[in-house]
């Protein structure tokens, strides 16, 4: 037999069974090693490690958890009557599993309560052991706050000159209590959602002590076994165990608190605008490092909790917002009317107007939600929600022109507006599918230079379409303020400078692609731009993979195969013509001005005050992403064609600039080496 491929195999002389005594005494030292070796299991497991190989390999959590324990008494180390003579620190270390595995407990409640994927985001798995979920947290907490009690009256009862060492080991282990305690609070499913911003500032202050006193504890590497494994219930063979350094696990934890506390501050946002929570949720899944599974959890439980209705009105603002301010289709008053009793009475328009409304947000709602779920998702998921969602948004904007139609009918607002309003979303997720293409590098080097002509095309065209609903704001506007309705036209004013800002991040956008786009194609006329060889496949089936979320879209239609080879096919003739045709110092000198003046708008204007720092830093990198483009389109300017890459090795890195991205610009920057 093979060990590797039989999890049933064993040595000669082998055993299922360890030798460690578990009811052994325990020198303070080594109950701190043990804490710390348990807090880098957890926090591997939360990286997305199986049980198995992370906590489960704890001689300690397998005593408490099998066999099964039907209350929080039978829980123990031992089995039938407490041995004489018991070690009173063993009761504080069980204290502390116990706290840890209802942690662990909780915390699976969470995060499978929100869309997750095992595979790539968190291991919930079990393997057949009850992780104390029928013990009420509370308990578990009276259990712990007893055991920081003996600590500390056994502290008080001793002279600090004669124990000093000791006193240190039951303050660290007093620390450790107390920030299992605060973390059982925080993961508690029955606290308060307001309550949770000010829990999670309170363990991430309770980590530093942990680290300061780390150094006193000692290693019991007897107390951890993989042979555990072979007991559990899983046909998958022992699996060595995941290790974590005690200060990457440290960081990785504090990351992990201020997740949650980050994820907590959609509660700030007091207004209901989509759009200041659009500005939030993609800051916070964008930062880097990305945040795990739990954080998401809390933050797609507090935002995503909504009913179905809570989402329809999400749908209203959203369109107030953005084609419909201080519109009568969108006057409370209208869902307010009932029909009249009578067939011969005269039908009420605002009465009308409100059924189209109530038809189109009811359709409208299931594709909404799947929109802000993608985005609480891990950044790769994202991106294939997202695909899977256009088509969609595509059949919704088919279905919404009858409605708009009869909306016409019964109002003078613009033509379409539900319809433009639902093309606006599909162009921008369009949009989000290619950048996040960049941020994951998905697209080879070669192919860099078509997908940013197609980015180039989808940003200009969603910039019209901007355009076209800012000119009928400013025709609204003049109106009103002519008619003396003041108050109206200033909430008109409001939601110009939104569109305002949307249009200039569009046109940024596309400039920026398309300066992209002709620095690549100098490149390629430079024969600096890598071409891998593909024997067994052909360049029409490779555009329509990478065109195969677009292929059913009608509007905007993708290009054609032979435009597409048109666009991006090797230039010819002389260099100055070339660099002549593909310009990107116009494309630069564009980008930068709409960029440019997005920052003079402001973060108000945009609706990204919640994360306004991040807005402001990430927008100055975007304009030093423009910056950079135009110096490799200088630099490469002074290279012959024949030069190769033997002169110029390696000469730029993708780089993507900036964290946390408002306006979803990922780029791939040149980062010039200079030789």
């Amino acid at each position: 037999m093979d060990p590797k491929m039989d999890s049933g195999f064993l040595k000669p002389g082998e055993t299922l069974d360890d030798n460690y005594d578990v009811s052994r005494a325990l020198l303070p030292e080594e109950v701190v090693g043990i804490m710390d070796q348990l807090l880098c299991y957890e926090v591997a497991w939360h990286h997305g490690y199986p049980l198995s190989q992370t906590l489960f390999t704890s001689i300690y959590i397998d005593r408490l958890l099998w066999p099964p324990s039907d209350c929080l008494s039978d829980a123990q180390f031992y089995r039938g009557i407490r041995p004489m003579g018991l070690h009173p620190l063993l009761d504080v270390l069980r204290s502390y599993c116990i706290a840890l595995i209802k942690c662990c407990d909780l915390t699976i409640e969470k995060v499978t309560s929100r869309d997750y994927y095992e595979e790539e985001d968190f291991s919930t798995h079990t393997y057949n052991r009850s992780l104390l979920h029928t013990v009420p947290h509370d308990k578990v907490l009276e259990l712990l706050r007893s055991s920081i009690e003996w600590l500390s009256n056994s502290r008080n009862r001793r002279p600090s000159e004669v124990h000093r060492t000791s006193r240190e080991l039951e303050e660290a282990l007093i620390n450790r209590l107390t920030f299992r305690e605060r973390m059982l609070l925080a993961v508690a499913p029955e606290q308060e959602i307001l309550d949770l911003a000010a829990v999670w500032p309170a363990v991430s202050a309770a980590l530093p002590p942990l680290e300061a006193t780390h150094s006193l504890g000692r290693p019991v590497p007897d107390s951890f076994s993989e042979k555990i494994q072979r007991r559990l219930a899983s046909t998958v063979p022992p699996r060595p165990t995941v290790d974590f350094t005690f200060a990457a696990a440290y960081t990785k934890l504090v990351q992990l608190c201020k997740d949650c506390e980050d994820a907590l501050r959609v509660l700030e946002i007091t207004t209901e605008s989509p759009q200041e929570h659009l500005s939030f949720i993609w800051m916070f899944s964008s930062r880097k490092p990305a945040p795990l599974a739990y954080a998401r959890s809390c933050l797609s439980s507090v935002f995503l909790a909504r009913t179905t209705e809570g989402f329809e009105q999400l749908i209203q603002t959203d369109l107030s917002e953005f084609v419909f301010p201080a519109d009568p289709v969108l006057d409370p008053v209208n869902f307010t009317l009932e029909a009249a009793q009578s067939s011969f009475a005269p039908q009420d328009k605002r009465l009308a107007m409100a059924t189209i409304i109530n038809e189109f947000t009811g359709r409208a709602a299931p594709q909404y939600f799947d929109m802000w779920n993608s985005l609480c998702q891990n950044r790769c998921r994202t991106r294939r929600m997202i695909c899977n969602n256009i088509p969609f948004i595509d059949d919704l904007q088919f279905a919404t022109e009858q409605l708009d139609d009869e909306l016409h009918d019964l109002t003078h607002t613009m033509r379409y507006p539900l319809s433009t309003w639902v093309y606006h979303m599909k162009l921008r997720m369009v949009e989000w599918v290619v950048q996040l293409g960049f941020e994951q590098e998905v697209y080879l080097p070669d192919e860099l230079a078509g997908m940013y002509w197609w980015l180039s095309q989808v940003a200009s065209l969603r910039a019209s379409v901007i355009e076209q609903v800012y000119n009928h704001l400013s025709r609204r506007h003049e109106i009103l303020s002519n008619g003396g309705e003041i108050e109206k036209a200033e909430t008109i004013r409001t939601t110009q400078a939104f569109v305002k800002a949307l249009m200039y991040e569009a046109t940024g956008t596309g400039a920026l692609a398309d300066a992209m786009y002709a620095l690549y194609m100098r490149l390629h006329y430079l024969q600096l731009v890598p071409i891998l060889s593909r024997p067994y496949s052909e360049s029409s089936l490779r555009y329509e993979l990478r065109m195969k979320p677009f292929l059913r879209l009608n509007p905007p239609q993708i290009p054609t195969f032979e435009a597409f080879e048109e666009a991006t096919r090797m230039p010819s003739g002389s260099q100055d013509d070339v660099f002549a045709k593909y310009d990107v110092e116009g494309s630069v000198k564009e980008a930068k001005e709409a960029w440019a003046a997005l920052k003079r708008l402001g973060a108000r204007a945009a609706k990204s005050e919640v994360v306004q720092a991040a807005w402001e830093k990430n927008l100055a990198s975007t304009i030093q992403s423009c910056i950079a483009c135009g110096i490799a389109a200088s630099t490469i300017s002074n290279i012959p064609k024949d030069a190769g890459t033997g002169r110029v090795k390696e000469m730029f890195q993708v780089e993507i600039p900036g964290e946390g991205k408002r306006y979803h610009d990922w780029w791939v920057v040149p980062k010039i080496k200079r030789n």
